[in-house]
């Protein structure tokens, strides 16, 4: 199912209805401040195994939450004082920081060997209508299949992949194909994994 949504003024009927869906065990496809999305409940196994197999990921993949703000990110990731300055500085905003875990999340969530989890803030009202309605974070690992090569797809091209394989693609328009900015903050100074759409200017 696809549904359009407005990218700054979401519709608050078909916000209702995707929530519900993901109450449900839904996996969706959906929009950021960087690129399209798979999104699932935290507590939800099934979803999270479909997105493993649709990217071939392994258990050693780094997952991620989609946070509505701050407050809500330091349920799940531990933040020193470096790392709050850091996610107040550049959040919401198209970055992705690696924190230690805390004992909030399922083990199945956290990376294997190093323990650590994904956090994310985006800057897009369709994201953070979803979680001020879901009251909660949202798991989200990258709209990308093994195959693509990311300049190919307009939303169009990929609602046409990826509905199938999902139970909600919500179209919010073009949002991008560049990732996020990857900075990880669980050792003892911030590493640059990757550079993406988000810029460190105010280090």
């Amino acid at each position: 199912m696809r549904l359009t949504l407005h990218p700054e003024n979401p519709q608050a009927r078909s916000i209702t209805q995707i929530v519900e869906k993901l109450r449900g065990g839904a996996l969706i496809g959906y929009p950021t401040d960087s690129t399209y999305a798979y999104g699932w409940l935290p507590g939800q196994k099934a979803p999270q195994e479909r997105v493993a197999r649709l990217r071939n990921l392994d258990s050693r993949h780094l997952y991620a939450l989609a946070c509505s703000d701050v407050k809500q990110a330091a349920q799940f990731g531990r933040l020193d004082n470096r790392a709050f300055a850091l996610l107040k500085a550049y959040t919401p905003g198209p970055f992705t920081f690696i924190l230690p875990a805390t004992a909030a999340l399922p083990k199945r969530l956290i990376h294997e060997k190093r323990r650590t989890i994904g956090i994310r803030i985006p800057n897009h009202k369709i994201v953070q209508a979803l979680l001020a309605a879901l009251g909660e974070p949202l798991m989200t690992s990258s709209l990308t299949l093994p195959e693509q090569l990311d300049s190919l797809y307009s939303v169009d091209e990929l609602a046409d992949a990826i509905e199938p394989q999902v139970d909600i693609f919500v179209d919010g328009g073009p949002c991008g194909f560049e990732p996020t900015t990857l900075l990880d903050l669980s050792g003892d100074a911030p590493v640059l994994v990757r550079q993406g759409k988000g810029v460190l200017d105010k280090a």
